[in-house]
C-alpha cells in the first residue's frame, strides 16, 4: 500500500488524465481543483507527494511551498507548468520543489517523478533511522569476566 498522492490541478481534463495514470500504476490519488481545496486536503491527510499546477489562479508559489514544507518538511512537491512558460521555470528545485514536470509530459515521466520522490523520502527516513540507532542494545551471552566487564561498561 502506498501513501496517497495529492494532485492539485486546475484543468479538469489534465486532472482526470494524471489521476488515471497514477491510479493505474497502483497509487491512491486525492484530487483538488483549487489551491484552497488542495491545502484543505493536505491538512486533512498529509501526503508524501504533492503534484502542484504552476498555473493555479491566485497561487503565491513561494508562500504555498513554505506552507507545505512547514507542515511536513519531508513532503516532496512536483510542480507542473506548460512548455510556453519554460523560460519562467522555477529554479526552486531543492528549495521546496523536488522536480518540475513540463507539460505536455507522458505517463512514464509522471510515474518516474513520483517514484523518484518516494525513493528520496525512503532514503531520508532510512538515514534518520540510522542516526538514532548508533547505539544498538547488545545481547551478550555468557558470564565470563570479560563479558561481565563489557556489560558494566555498556
Amino acid at each position: 500500500m502506498t501513501t496517497p498522492i495529492l494532485l492539485i490541478e486546475g484543468t479538469p481534463s489534465l486532472r482526470m488524465i494524471y489521476r488515471s495514470i497514477l491510479e493505474r500504476a497502483g497509487n491512491t490519488v486525492h484530487c483538488a481543483a483549487t489551491l484552497a481545496d488542495g491545502l484543505s486536503a493536505y491538512h486533512a491527510a498529509p501526503p508524501c507527494v504533492v503534484i502542484l499546477d504552476w498555473l493555479l489562479e491566485g497561487a503565491d508559489h513561494e508562500a504555498v511551498l513554505r506552507h507545505l514544507q512547514s507542515g511536513h518538511p519531508g513532503t516532496k512537491v512536483l510542480m507542473t507548468l506548460p512548455q510556453t512558460l519554460l523560460r519562467h521555470r522555477p529554479d526552486r528545485v531543492g528549495h521546496g520543489i523536488f522536480d518540475v514536470l513540463v507539460k505536455p509530459f507522458n505517463d512514464i515521466r509522471l510515474l518516474a517523478a513520483v517514484a523518484d520522490a518516494r525513493t528520496e523520502i525512503l532514503r531520508a527516513r532510512l538515514a534518520k533511522s540510522r542516526e538514532g540507532s548508533h547505539r544498538l542494545p547488545l545481547s551478550l551471552i555468557g558470564s565470563s569476566p570479560a563479558i561481565t566487564k563489557l556489560r558494566e561498561r555498556l
